[in-house]
């Protein structure tokens, strides 16, 4: 047990050293120290001056410091600069936690020197002088069990702290209406209920540093999740009645979330699309009114593997995410549509997709649609598709990025992306047939002069149209089309690369449905010699008059 109490020393000297100073030069309050080694790190938040300014202690330099991932304050300019109170909790929350962490480890440490001292003191008080009647063979058969007790009494279970697996569920990072309606749902894939208390998550986004409080550990204090269910951290103002906490930190696109046990060590991971970290590879972006759900409550440290675009189900069973088709109301008017085609497993391509039809303004200036025809004869899965615009200046800009782009095209069918409605749940895009897909987000628009790209998952271009004074177009443009008319192809599934030759200017806008049909001419049917009995007894028999076909 030597090398227990080495270890012990050793901790107590870093944690006085080095944590402790570094701590009190962030609170500028080292009196709170010494008694921070009895105190719970949820009560020392309660008691922490969150306005104290910042100042370097004696014999402390800025590398010390830095050990924290403080933000350097040194300068002949900035010798005690002010800190935002929100980054200052989120700093405070972060040192708190290293204390805890250390008061644990520390705790486990002493526990264990303890035990072992007390045995070394139970074995001296029970030994019993040795008697010349005690043979070698008993002494010998006695050792074993000896042993076995010392052992017992110095390790016992409890200076053993062991925390079970809780996995990161799902997330979402705001619905179709509001962009704050965000959730993470945790679980627990384990046969017992597990005490949450003082357990954390953290955030890491695409730019930043290092990781920053997401859900500090005081929310988790007392907090139970149950056996194989589920705990849920909403936003304030969402979720009531369901969620279990609240937060006021957002989640954006490309950022890590990591979940800590009370030892500070990481229980589950998850980075999507552009994180800086992740497990082996990233989940992707959800777009508005999707989630990242893992399938199957499966971890296999994979988080592309384990994850999926989802329709968001918080604190119950994931389910995959399905583009919804058909009208948005039972009573409005029905669309012609393709018959319906079993996807196989395995498609090949992507085959040539066209756009099809364009509308830029309706009723609204954002009452605009783009739609796509599929001209092959198998349905075509439009995963890490991307669909884009480029202004009459040139710029390039996303409309569906290449991470949101999800769905299938069936064969000879149609495919319908529109915008987003407002944060207020205002409608943009109002036609009767709904959109199989949306703008990745709220303000992505088209209007006179734009030219739409789309591009295959390996970022080749697959087809484009121009419009109006476009820079940028297939042989010459297309002409703009006024509010509510379109531009459509003359002829379904015909591309001669030529958008003035393809497209023309549509009156009536058809989205996710076919052009009106030509009228075609009843076919030709040859008449029997003889009509029926009873048709020719209703046609009247007219004899001609005299002299009437005289020559």
């Amino acid at each position: 047990m030597i090398s227990v109490f080495l270890a012990a020393i050793f901790t107590v000297y870093i944690f006085q050293e080095q944590i402790i100073p570094n701590a009190a030069r962030l609170l500028n309050w080292q009196d709170l120290f010494p008694a921070s080694l009895a105190t719970p790190p949820s009560q020392l938040f309660d008691a922490l001056p969150l306005e104290a300014p910042l100042g370097n202690p004696p014999g402390q330099n800025d590398e010390t410091i830095a050990s924290l991932a403080v933000p350097d304050v040194s300068g002949p300019d900035a010798a005690r600069p002010s800190i935002d109170k929100d980054n200052k909790q989120n700093q405070i929350d972060d040192v708190l936690e290293r204390i805890g962490a250390l008061q644990r480890q520390l705790a486990d440490a002493l526990t264990a020197q303890s035990a072992d001292h007390q045995a070394h003191k139970d074995k001296i008080a029970v030994k019993e002088p040795e008697s010349p009647k005690v043979n070698a063979e008993e002494k010998i058969a006695r050792q074993p069990t000896e042993l076995s007790q010392q052992r017992s009494i110095a390790a016992p279970a409890s200076a053993i702290q062991f925390y079970p697996k809780i996995l990161i569920s799902e997330l979402q990072m705001g619905s179709a209406s509001d962009s704050k309606e965000e959730f993470v749902e945790l679980y627990n894939p384990n046969d017992s209920e597990i005490d949450l208390t003082d357990w954390y998550v953290q955030r890491k986004t695409k730019t930043g540093d290092s990781y920053a409080t997401f859900a500090p550990h005081a929310l988790f204090s007392g907090k139970i999740i149950v056996a194989h269910g589920y705990f849920l951290i909403a936003r304030e103002g969402f979720f009531a009645g369901l969620a279990d906490i609240f937060i006021d930190n957002p989640l954006t696109e490309d950022n890590t979330l990591v979940l800590k046990n009370p030892k500070g060590d990481i229980s589950d991971k998850l980075g999507w699309e552009q994180a800086q970290d992740y497990e082996a590879s990233a989940a992707q972006n959800p777009a508005a009114g999707q989630s990242i759900g893992r399938r199957d409550q499966s971890d296999t440290d994979n988080n592309a593997a384990d994850f999926e675009i989802s329709s968001p189900t918080p604190k119950a069973e994931n389910i995959a995410y399905v583009a919804p088709v058909g009208p948005a109301e039972t009573n409005a008017p029905i669309e012609p549509t393709e018959p319906i085609i079993d996807v196989p497993e395995e498609v090949l391509g992507p085959e040539h997709i066209l756009i099809n039809e364009v509308q830029i303004a309706g009723q609204t200036t954002k009452d605009e649609f783009i739609e796509l025809y599929n001209p092959n004869s198998t349905a075509i899965i439009l995963d890490g598709f991307s669909l884009k615009k480029k202004t009459s200046g040139g710029n390039e800009s996303n409309l569906v990025s290449s991470g949101a782009f999800l769905g299938v095209i069936p064969a000879l069918g149609f495919f319908l992306i529109a915008p987003q409605n407002n944060d207020d749940g205002a409608l943009n895009y109002i036609g009767v047939a709904e959109p199989d897909l949306r703008y990745s987000g709220k303000t992505f628009s088209i209007a006179s002069n734009n030219t739409i790209l789309l591009y295959d998952k390996e970022g080749a271009l697959i087809d484009k149209v121009g419009f109006g004074t476009a820079q940028d177009f297939e042989t010459t443009a297309a002409i703009n089309p006024d509010a509510n008319q379109s531009i459509e192809r003359k002829e379904l599934g015909v591309d001669t690369n030529e958008n003035s030759q393809d497209f023309r200017v549509s009156q009536t806008p058809t989205p996710r449905a076919n052009f009106v049909q030509a009228i075609v001419q009843n076919p030709m049917v040859d008449h029997p010699a003889e009509p029926p009995a009873e048709s020719a007894a209703q046609i009247p028999v007219i004899e001609p008059s005299a002299g009437q076909f005289a020559p």
